[in-house]
């Protein structure tokens, strides 16, 4: 059994197809709040099933840091990694989520069977180049305020200090890479010596194309990156079989609509993650 954590909206239909799999119980805010603030959850408190949570906002995040603390196993969804879909509408491969076990990001690689990788064959549209030459910038994806709180990170602090440690390992200028911006992600990665993240999916971009990274144990690009800051005169970057590698890890854990709804999802993560 499984209890669904609903925020009322479209994401509700891949929280509902993933426990309904499951004969779970999807359970519902007694006030619902618009954006991005807290909605009230005080006709739910966490017993012995498994939590199915989709993002860390509208209060989600407390079930998060709760199941953390306790140990309590949780499956997370959220976007998927690659050819995402946003504003709920199919894209070329459908509706496409992601999903992990107890965490909100695949950190590790997974050992994949014959049906996983013809699952994912379709996705690898992408390229992997080799590590930049020439380079000129540090690029900072800064977490956001609800990944902060879940992380347990001071953002105004974090931000001072990571480009003072930044400053102590090379001299090449610091960009923050505010949320929303309009620059495009790739002009900003040409000729960046490194990027460094928290959680950030943009990293998994970077990395693709040709750009070391630097992130956390718990970040999505935590197999190919640097985990210690003071590689940065001369980070390390994985040969293109290691990101291949990495990268189907990623791909396994993401599914279509339809293959939530059929289970396969639940059945997947589940080996995975005991393979894991």
């Amino acid at each position: 059994m499984l209890d669904g954590i609903c925020v009322k909206g479209p994401k509700d239909r891949f929280v509902e197809a993933f426990v309904k799999e499951a004969q779970g119980t999807c359970y519902y805010p007694e006030k619902f709040v618009e954006g991005f603030e807290k909605s009230d959850w005080k006709n739910y408190s966490i017993g012995e099933n498994p939590l199915v949570i989709q993002g860390i906002l509208r209060g989600t995040e407390d079930f998060i840091l709760e199941c953390n603390k306790k140990e309590h196993p949780y499956f997370y969804l959220d976007h998927a990694y690659f050819h995402a879909t946003r504003d709920y509408r199919p894209g070329k491969f459908g509706l496409l989520y992601r999903v992990n076990y107890s965490e909100l990001n695949t950190s590790t690689l997974l050992q994949l069977n014959r049906e996983d990788y013809a699952r994912i064959e379709k996705y690898k549209t992408f390229k992997i180049k080799t590590k930049q030459k020439q380079t000129t910038h540090v690029l900072v994806f800064p977490p956001t305020e609800a990944s902060a709180r879940v992380y347990n990170i001071d953002l105004k602090h974090w931000r001072g200090w990571i480009e003072k440690t930044i400053n102590k390992y090379t001299n090449k200028p610091v960009i923050f890479r505010e949320k929303g911006t309009k620059t495009p992600l790739r002009e900003q990665l040409k000729g960046c010596h490194a990027v460094v993240s928290i959680n950030s999916t943009a990293a998994i971009e970077a990395v693709l194309q040709g750009v070391p990274s630097f992130a956390p144990h718990y970040s999505p690009a935590a197999p190919v990156s640097n985990l210690i800051m003071g590689n940065l005169k001369d980070p390390w970057f994985p040969q293109k079989h290691y990101i291949r590698k990495w990268t189907d890890s990623l791909l396994a854990t993401q599914f279509t609509f339809e293959e939530i709804e059929s289970g396969l999802a639940y059945k997947t993560i589940k080996r995975l993650y005991n393979e894991k």
